[in-house]
C-alpha cells in the first residue's frame, strides 16, 4: 500500500507499507480507558521499528533530477548532496536514511526514511502543548509539564551540536518546526537536509549551495531558511555568511516559540513560510490537537489531512507575513534597529542602505514570551538568557550550541521515558494516522496504490 502524502519542494512524498499484512494488522492498536471512559489509541512496543518509525511503514521521497542532483533554478536544493550528508550522520536526534536509489532511465531519485509521528509545527497548533501531559500515566517519577520545553530544546540543541562539531561541520540552514518531528518513541528528530551546507565535503564542492569564484572564495545563496526562522543577515543579500550562525538564530526562534501565546491568526496567512500561499486547518482552541496542514508542512514528511482553515497557533516570535522586508521590521521592532554598537558589520551588507528603518530600541523579550511566567525566577532568567544569547543581531555574538547546553536549565533533565512525557501527543498522532489510512482505503477517489 502506498499513500501519496504531499507534493514537496523537490518532488513527491509517499507513505509506503513495506510489506503486505492483513487488514486487521493495518489498524492494530491497544485500547486504554481514560478517566472519562473514552477509548484512546496507543502504540505497542512491537509497532515501533528500531529507528523509531512506525513498523512496516516507510516514507519515500522521490525527486526527478540528473545523476548529480543539480536542477537549474532549484538551487540550493540538491538531492545528491542531501544523500551524501545523511550518509555521514549518525545521531539519535537526526533522521535516518534507510536506503537511496537512482533510476538512470527515469532520473528518479528515491530516499527511504522511517515514518515518524508528528511535527513540532503540528504540536504548536495544540493549545495544550508544551505545558500538559497525562499525569496519571506517570506515577513513578516526580515531574511536571514544564519539563516538556526543556526536553524539546535539549534534544534540538544536541542534534545541531553534533552537526556543528563534526570534522567537517554541517549547517542545516532550514531549521523550522516543520523539519522537527517526534518519532513514535517520543524522541525528537531533525529532517530535511536538502539545502544543508558542509563546505569541505566533496559533494558540497561539486554540487554546492554556493558558487565558487575565481579567487577560490565561495558566494553563498542567501535565499535559504523558512519564513519567521530566517536570520536577519540573510535578508540583506549577503554573498558570504557563517552558515552555522544561521542555525543558531533558528534554534533561538524555535525555543522562543515554546513560550509564545496561543492566539488566532489571519486565515490564509503565510505565517512562518514565505513560500506558502496559505495556512489551513480547522479546530477549536479547546480541542486536544488541531489537525493541520499548510504548504510548508506538506513539503515535509507529515501524514495528516489538509483541512480548511488554521485559526489558532502558538505564534512565532517574528512575523514573515510580508516577506523579507516585513520580517526585518518585525525583528528590529523587538531587538532594536541595527547600530554600530549592536551590529557593526550591518552596513557592509549589500542591501543594508536600501531602506531606512525607523529607529527602535530593543524591548524586554519577556514581554513577548508570556508562558515564561509559569517558571520560577531562576529558570525563567536562565531560559531568557538562552534565547537572548541565540537571537543576537550580530551573528558573531550568538552563543554556540556547546555554550547553550551548559546553562543551568539543562542540569536537571526529566528522568522519564520520552514516550511517557510525550504520550498524549503520540496517541493523537496514531489515531490520526489510522483514520488517514481508513479514509484513503475506503474512498474510491483516494490516493492509495
Amino acid at each position: 500500500m502506498m499513500i501519496h502524502i504531499a507534493q514537496g519542494r523537490q518532488g513527491d512524498i509517499y507513505a509506503l507499507k513495506s510489506r503486505d499484512i492483513n487488514e486487521n494488522d493495518n489498524i492494530h492498536y491497544h485500547k486504554n480507558k481514560d478517566e472519562e471512559g473514552q477509548l484512546e489509541h496507543s502504540l505497542a512496543s512491537d509497532e515501533i521499528d528500531v529507528y523509531g518509525g512506525l513498523k512496516e511503514w516507510q516514507i519515500i521521497k522521490t525527486v526527478y533530477a540528473p545523476l548529480n542532483g543539480v536542477v537549474i533554478g532549484k538551487q540550493p536544493h540538491n538531492i545528491v548532496k542531501e544523500v551524501n550528508l545523511l550518509k555521514r550522520i549518525n545521531h539519535p536526534n537526526i533522521t535516518t536514511l534507510l536506503r537511496y536509489t537512482f533510476n538512470n532511465d527515469t532520473f528518479e531519485h528515491q530516499l527511504i526514511f522511517p515514518l515518524y509521528a508528528i511535527t513540532l509545527n503540528e504540536l504548536f497548533q495544540d493549545s495544550s502543548f508544551p505545558f500538559e501531559y497525562e499525569h496519571e500515566q506517570i506515577t513513578h517519577i516526580q515531574n511536571n509539564p514544564l519539563d516538556i520545553p526543556k526536553y524539546i530544546s535539549y534534544q534540538l540543541l544536541q542534534g545541531i551540536n553534533y552537526l556543528h562539531n563534526l570534522n567537517s561541520p554541517i549547517s542545516h540552514l532550514d531549521l523550522n518546526p516543520s523539519n522537527i518531528l517526534l518519532d513514535w518513541n517520543g524522541l525528537l528528530k531533525i529532517i530535511d537536509f536538502g539545502i544543508s551546507f558542509s563546505l569541505t565535503t566533496k559533494d558540497q564542492e561539486e554540487f554546492s549551495n554556493c558558487i565558487k569564484e575565481e579567487d577560490n572564495e565561495f558566494t553563498l545563496f542567501c535565499d535559504v531558511g523558512t519564513g519567521s526562522y530566517r536570520a536577519p543577515e540573510l535578508l540583506f543579500s549577503p554573498i558570504r555568511y557563517d552558515p552555522l550562525k544561521i542555525d543558531l538564530w533558528a534554534i533561538g526562534c524555535i525555543i522562543a516559540q515554546l513560550f509564545r501565546p496561543f492566539e488566532s491568526i489571519e486565515i490564509n496567512s503565510n505565517f512562518g513560510s514565505e513560500s506558502s500561499s496559505s495556512s489551513s486547518s480547522s479546530s477549536s482552541t479547546k480541542s486536544s490537537l488541531i489537525e493541520i496542514s499548510n504548504n510548508s508542512i506538506k513539503e515535509q514528511f507529515d501524514i495528516f489531512d489538509n483541512l480548511d482553515n488554521l485559526k489558532f497557533i502558538r505564534k512565532p516570535l517574528f512575523n514573515s507575513k510580508y516577506g523579507s522586508l516585513g520580517l526585518s521590521s518585525s525583528i528590529f521592532k523587538i531587538l532594536g534597529t541595527p547600530t554600530k554598537e549592536n551590529w557593526p558589520d550591518f552596513e557592509n551588507l549589500p542591501d543594508s542602505s536600501k531602506i531606512n528603518f525607523p529607529f527602535s530600541k530593543s524591548k524586554k523579550l519577556l514581554n513577548y514570551l508570556p508562558e515564561l511566567n509559569k517558571f520560577n525566577n531562576e529558570n525563567k532568567n536562565d531560559i531568557l538568557e538562552i534565547i537572548e544569547g541565540l537571537l543576537k543581531l550580530d551573528p558573531n555574538l550568538r552563543k554556540n550550541t556547546k555554550e547553550i547546553l551548559n546553562f543551568k536549565w539543562f542540569n536537571n533533565l526529566p528522568l522519564i521515558q520520552s514516550n511517557e512525557i510525550m504520550r498524549k501527543y503520540l496517541i493523537i498522532a496514531k489515531s490520526n494516522f489510522i483514520r488517514k489510512i481508513n479514509e484513503d482505503t475506503t474512498n474510491p477517489q483516494g490516493r492509495v496504490w
